[in-house]
């Protein structure tokens, strides 16, 4: 004979238990991939902090990443970081495209913007002040 679903109990004991750390850790991890995705997906310029090597960052636009930070990066330049009041001037180096193993990366930021808007900009904003006068 069957018995009415409401009689059965289910007891669900997850093989470990979540702490508060793992429940950071996994959202942490979640928004910096989200934070890479828009980087990727609107073609970004980002500067890549590198693991103990704080003289030296990667300036680039992100093609691709994957779960381990592995990034690729297009117009990669290593760009060499002087102290603030050092005679010594930084240099760049133009390296094209670059994968770089995710082991390497310290953190990712974008590149502040440049003082010139890009066209699209330029444009959107021509075409919403006109809208506006007429």
């Amino acid at each position: 004979m069957l018995q009415p679903i409401s009689e059965f109990k289910i007891e669900i004991t997850p093989p470990f238990v979540f702490s508060s750390t793992y429940h950071q850790l996994f959202l942490f991890f979640h928004l910096s991939l989200a934070v890479i995705f828009k980087f990727l997906s609107t073609k970004t310029r980002v500067c890549i902090w590198l693991f103990e090597q704080t003289a030296t960052r990667i300036e680039g636009r992100i093609l691709g990443f994957d779960e381990y930070m592995n990034l690729v990066v297009d117009e990669a330049e290593e760009v060499e970081v002087v102290p603030k009041g050092s005679s010594k001037k930084g240099s760049r180096k133009l390296l094209g495209r670059i994968l770089l193993k995710g082991d390497n990366v310290t953190a990712i930021s974008a590149k502040q913007p440049s003082q010139q808007p890009p066209a699209a900009v330029v444009a959107a904003a021509s075409a919403a002040s006109s809208s506006m006068v007429s």
